[in-house]
C-alpha cells in the first residue's frame, strides 16, 4: 500500500496560487538495480515518444498546468527535472530511456502516464507532514521567501527544484518520501494516480 497522504499549504502559498495541494508517501527500495518488467515498460514508452507525440504530450492538459505554474514561479519548465517534459526531453536526445535505478525509473514511468511530477527525497522515515510554504531564512540552492517543499517543517528542496544535498536520492536510497505537489487547475486524481502508480512499480519483482 502506498499510503498516499494530503499535505499542507500555508495559507500565503494558496493565497498566492489558489488551488495548490500536496500529496505524499513514503516508500520503500528493496534494490538500486530496475527489475526487466520495469525496464521493458520504459523502453516501450520510450517507443511511443516521437517528436510530434512529444510535442502533442507536452501541451497536454496536465503538462500545460504545470508548465504555467512554473513560470509564474520564475522558473524555466524546459529545465525542471521533475517533469513529463523532462523525461521525454531525455528520451529525445539520449535515443530511448535506459534504466539508471528502480526508484528514478520508477517515477519517471510514473510521470510520464500521468503527468504530475514527482519529487523524491531521501527520507528516513514517513513523516508526520509535508508542506509547501516559503522559506523563512535563504540558503544555498534557494532565497528567503521562496516556496519550499518540507517535512515536518524542515526544508527539503525549492519547489520544483533539485533536493537539497542531503536529501538527494541515489542508488543507494532505500526509503524515499515521494511528493506530488497540485498545480492550480489539476485535480487531485492525477497526482495521487502518479504517487501510486509509482508505489506499485517499486513492488516490481
Amino acid at each position: 500500500m502506498s499510503g498516499v497522504r494530503r499535505g499542507i499549504v500555508e495559507q500565503a502559498a494558496e493565497d498566492e496560487f489558489p488551488g495548490t495541494g500536496v500529496l505524499f508517501c513514503s516508500l520503500e527500495v528493496a534494490s538500486p538495480s530496475t527489475p526487466a518488467g520495469l525496464a521493458f515498460e520504459l523502453s516501450m514508452a520510450a517507443d511511443r515518444i516521437r517528436g510530434a507525440s512529444a510535442l502533442t504530450a507536452s501541451i497536454a492538459p496536465v503538462a500545460a498546468a504545470f508548465r504555467s505554474f512554473m513560470r509564474q514561479l520564475g522558473m524555466d519548465p524546459e529545465a525542471v527535472d521533475w517533469t513529463a517534459d523532462a523525461a521525454m526531453r531525455r528520451r529525445l536526445i539520449e535515443g530511448g530511456l535506459p534504466p539508471t535505478f528502480w526508484l528514478r525509473d520508477a517515477a519517471t514511468l510514473a510521470v510520464l502516464e500521468f503527468g504530475a511530477p514527482l519529487m523524491l527525497f531521501e527520507h528516513e522515515a514517513m513523516p508526520r507532514d509535508a508542506e509547501l510554504r516559503s522559506a523563512d531564512s535563504e540558503g544555498a540552492l534557494h532565497a528567503a521567501g521562496d516556496l519550499v517543499v518540507a517535512a515536518d517543517g524542515v526544508p527539503l528542496s525549492r519547489l520544483f527544484g533539485p533536493p537539497f544535498p542531503e536529501f538527494a536520492v541515489s542508488r543507494g536510497t532505500r526509503r524515499a518520501l515521494v511528493v506530488s505537489v497540485r498545480a492550480p487547475g489539476v485535480e487531485d486524481v492525477f497526482c495521487r494516480a502518479a504517487l501510486e502508480r509509482c508505489a506499485d512499480l517499486l513492488e516490481l519483482a
